[in-house]
């Protein structure tokens, strides 16, 4: 009975968080995370070593898995539009990034 009612609790637990994981696109650009924190775009000579976010047209910032630091630094300060899976990942928004293409260069 008990063995159960753990099948029956971890059924739950994990069909809720196949739930939070949304697929999508995003616009935005790509800037330092000090910078997006306050809404802001960094130019490139301020970027330093810290992460690589995207700060959507909305202000959202969100932070990106599964394309290296460097090629995202490719990017950096250009507008993009990001397809994957977003989730929130210790209340962070976070895509797992499965395209990113290019739209314009907005800094430099």
């Amino acid at each position: 009975m008990r063995c159960g009612f753990i099948l029956a609790l971890t059924g739950i637990l994990v069909l809720g968080f196949s739930f939070s994981v949304q697929a999508g696109e995003w616009v935005g650009v790509l800037t330092g995370i000090s910078c997006a924190e306050k809404g802001e775009i960094c130019p490139m000579s301020e970027s330093g070593m810290e992460e690589v976010v995207l700060l959507a047209e909305d202000n959202t910032l969100i932070h990106l898995e599964g394309k290296d630091e460097s090629y995202l630094l490719n990017h950096y300060g250009h507008k993009v539009r990001i397809t994957g899976e977003m989730e929130e990942k210790m209340g962070q928004n976070t895509v797992a990034v499965e395209n990113l293409e290019h739209l314009e260069v907005v800094a430099e």
